[in-house]
């Protein structure tokens, strides 16, 4: 007969080592996963002028542009990734005029990690009463009054 010290010794799940195995493995998957947003920060941090930083935005920009006006449907990642990348180009300074529908429809999801994004956009980009006496005129097209 077994006794419960002898149980608990069989269920251990899995050794040190594959477990550190295991957290290395996810670690790398989640730099892989944000390769391109860490790519166009790290462009932009190495940026040699202020004229150079303002032209890889300008050129990230029409990326993001076109990627969100393509009628290839954008999968969750990619939709993720692009509106990371206005987040950190508005949280720089300059002006980001789209992508809010992206963001609203990121809310809308019902996976966290979608949610938390559009939740973190529109909290930063959006402000009320910047543009008039009404907080509606702050708030895009697709947003209702």
């Amino acid at each position: 007969r077994l006794g419960a010290c002898d149980l608990r010794r069989r269920r251990r799940p899995t050794s040190v080592k594959t477990a550190c195995a295991r957290a290395a493995h996810r670690s790398e998957t989640m730099a892989t996963q944000a390769r391109g947003l860490h790519n166009f920060i790290s462009d932009i941090r190495n940026a040699s002028s202020k004229e150079a930083e303002s032209k890889r935005v300008e050129k990230e920009l029409a990326n993001i542009r076109l990627k969100f006006n393509s009628p290839e449907k954008l999968n969750s990642y990619h939709r993720k990734k692009y509106v990371w990348k206005l987040v950190y180009i508005f949280v720089l300074g300059y002006e980001v005029d789209f992508g809010h529908t992206e963001a609203i429809s990121l809310m809308s999801s019902s996976k966290f990690s979608e949610k938390n994004v559009g939740y973190v956009a529109i909290a930063l980009m959006i402000h009320p009463g910047d543009g008039g006496e009404s907080p509606a005129y702050a708030l895009p097209a697709c947003l209702p009054a």
